[in-house]
């Protein structure tokens, strides 16, 4: 592996800044992601680990991320497919479509290189802001960021990572969770959803020029993204051109932390938008 930190200079002067991550190897999810954050004209984004392994076109995947020249970090996932080693003798999970040592077996050379040189975090600047990317399944503290983690918790990991905006993936849930003048996103996950919801997701960060940033979670409106269980194993839904829509859920339980948020000198405020054209 490389370096756990990584500089990203060509989006430290960008106004928005797409994050996206949790891909799964789910090409489907991951071009309409793709297209919706192409249509909303973001034209930077981070993106956060969890590029293959359950889906079945890793290959594909990868070279897709590749060919956007976005910075990318490695998952859990990632990880696992590049330090299983192949063997002669297999059982029947080990050949099993999505596996890691299916993934591993189908993958070019030069995609496994790509995965093995991926870093563990990437920074960018939003306006006044340090944004930094993680995983979040090695956290340092050690500890998952999610709904059940406590804000001293979190407020530790950002410390580490002398970040002001924190994004994560992992849990496959999306997030918005402002901590004082801090903001923590994740994104959801493109390729492989929860049980009560099939759809990708991505989200996105603006600059407001007025020392703020504002933070959107967005939702691909057709269920291309099934969660992980063995009776969604078959293939993708396939339902024909996917819509994009904003999330306009509010701040509000702790199981559901989603929605729009400004994150700023001035506290925080709610707005329910699409990303401007």
């Amino acid at each position: 592996m490389t370096s756990d930190r990584c500089s990203v200079p060509s989006v430290s002067r960008t106004v928005r800044l797409a994050i996206l991550g949790d891909i799964h190897a789910n090409i489907v999810a991951l071009d309409a992601v793709l297209a919706s954050i192409a249509e909303a004209g973001i034209t930077d984004a981070l993106i956060t680990g969890d590029t293959v392994m359950r889906g079945l076109e890793p290959e594909e995947c990868v070279a897709r991320v590749r060919s956007t020249g976005w910075p990318c970090i490695s998952g859990n996932t990632d990880r696992r497919v590049v330090t299983t080693p192949l063997t002669d003798e297999t059982d029947s999970a080990d050949r099993k479509p999505g596996s890691r040592r299916w993934t591993r077996a189908i993958l070019s050379d030069d995609a496994l290189q790509w995965l093995d040189a991926l870093p563990g975090s990437v920074e960018a600047t939003l306006g006044p802001y340090r944004v930094v990317a993680i995983h979040g399944d090695q956290t340092i503290p050690p500890g998952l960021v999610d709904d059940a983690a406590s804000d001293h918790d979190i407020v530790a990991i950002m410390d580490a990572l002398r970040a002001d905006v924190l994004c994560v993936a992992h849990t496959h849930s999306p997030m918005l969770r402002r901590i004082g003048d801090r903001l923590v996103v994740n994104a959801g996950s493109v390729g492989e959803g929860r049980l009560d919801d099939h759809r990708p997701s991505w989200a996105w960060l603006q600059s407001e020029g007025n020392g703020h940033i504002s933070a959107t979670i967005e939702r691909i409106e057709s269920p291309l993204s099934p969660p992980r269980a063995k009776h969604h194993r078959r293939g993708h839904s396939r339902l024909g051109r996917p819509r994009s829509s904003s999330d306009g859920d509010q701040l509000g339980t702790p199981t559901d932390r989603t929605g729009t948020e400004r994150h700023g000198n001035h506290g925080g405020g709610e707005r329910s938008s699409p990303p401007p054209p």
